[in-house]
């Protein structure tokens, strides 16, 4: 994946082979914090340690520093997660197409932040994914959105920040039409590809797209 960032939060990690493929596969690596713990377990180095130092541990910090790493150390008291300032630091860096891994773990205040992310990222100009094995999450946009997924493929679609209205689905088993989604709605959830060139379509407001697999 080149010209793309991967961001690695401090959530959860279990297949390691994943992992390892993806960080090979990203032109810039960086270790959130915390995120550094799980890196050092999978022996992944990541390029750049970004945080404020709370939760990653000494002798990990140290072994990524014997290493030449660069470690960005911010305060502990600030207006950003350290994952948010990840996504800061890698635009700088001149990335506009990023990855987070290890968005979900233990705590929910963190999950639905790093969710949150997606839309700072849509507002920052920055195209960002939340990748785990088995869940794929990015934003659509408004108008016309062509999927790159094959049939009996898994997707859900949520309204995270206001309704969305005007939604039709285009090779669905269950398709909708000028259809409103308003949010806490369950009405767009586990619906399965049938065509080979689905498509939503999105009037106004953005819909949260999840690819997801059991």
């Amino acid at each position: 994946m080149e010209n793309t960032a991967c961001i690695f939060a401090n959530g959860q990690f279990n297949d390691i082979d994943f992992y390892k493929e993806l960080a090979l596969s990203c032109s810039l690596s960086i270790g959130v914090d915390g995120g550094c713990n799980s890196l050092y377990d999978m022996e992944i180095s990541p390029d750049y340690i970004v945080g404020d130092m709370d939760s990653i541990k000494d002798e990990v910090l140290l072994y990524f520093k014997n290493k030449g790493k660069h470690v960005l150390l911010h305060p502990k008291e600030k207006n950003q997660t350290d994952t948010e300032i990840a996504i800061d630091f890698a635009k700088e860096k001149g990335f506009t197409k990023m990855i987070l891994l290890g968005a979900f773990g233990d705590r929910i205040d963190h999950m639905l932040g790093n969710i949150g992310l997606l839309f700072y990222a849509r507002d920052n100009l920055v195209d960002l994914t939340i990748l785990d094995e088995k869940n794929k999450m990015y934003l659509l946009k408004e108008g016309i959105n062509e999927l790159r997924v094959e049939p009996e493929e898994t997707l859900s679609f949520i309204a995270f920040g206001g309704e969305v209205s005007g939604i039709t689905l285009e090779g669905f088993k269950y398709p909708l039409n000028n259809y409103t989604l308003k949010v806490g709605s369950s009405r767009c959830i586990s619906n399965v590809v049938v065509s080979k060139s689905p498509r939503v379509i999105a009037k106004k407001g953005i819909l949260i797209a999840i690819e997801s697999r059991d």
